[in-house]
Formats: C-alpha cells, sequence, structure tokens
C-alpha cells in the first residue's frame, strides 16, 4: 500500500522538490518537526546551490576595488549553507542509517 507523499513546500528549486519527495518516500517523517527541519534544510540546500554557481561563474577568487585577491563572497555562503543542510541531515537521523 503506498502513502501520499506530503507536498513539497513552495520556493523549493525542482532539484530540492526531488530530494524533499524522496526523503518522504524513504523514511517516515510525517510530524511537523521533521517537516520544518527538512524544509529549512533544504532551503539552505538550494543556497548551497546557488554558491555554487556564482562560483562557477566567477571563479573562487576575485579582486576588491583596489585590485586586491580575495574570496569570493559566494565561497562563505555556500559554507555555512552546506553545514546547516548536513546539520538538518543530522537532525533527523539520516546520517546515521546512511553510515551503516
Amino acid at each position: 500500500m503506498s502513502r501520499k507523499l506530503p507536498n513539497a513546500p513552495a520556493g523549493l528549486s525542482p532539484e530540492a522538490r526531488r530530494i524533499w519527495g524522496r526523503l518522504h518516500d524513504e523514511y517516515d517523517l510525517t510530524d511537523t518537526a521533521a517537516a520544518q527541519i527538512i524544509e529549512a534544510g533544504l532551503r539552505a540546500f538550494d543556497t548551497m546551490r546557488a554558491g555554487e554557481a556564482a562560483i562557477a561563474a566567477g571563479g573562487i577568487v576575485t579582486t576588491d576595488r583596489y585590485g586586491t585577491a580575495k574570496a569570493h563572497p559566494a565561497v562563505d555562503i555556500t559554507r555555512q549553507a552546506r553545514a546547516q543542510w548536513l546539520a538538518a541531515l543530522r537532525l533527523l537521523g539520516l546520517h546515521e542509517e546512511s553510515q551503516s
């Protein structure tokens, strides 16, 4: 018997919507807290992907108005968003199941 998966929150990218569906298909994530954690994590996932795209387009290093090389601002944004995404998976205990 197949269960109806909850709709993905509005505003998520197609990739994040696919992950939402796969997570709900593979795990019993029916409580409100889990849905909130997944949504926050997937919004961070989308931010991470946007940062990766910005780095791919502009390079990992940029120059300021004085010509000094510095890390592209998206490097830090991407790092923080990745940490948030992985933290959401840890909060749900999903990282433990994938390691066994």
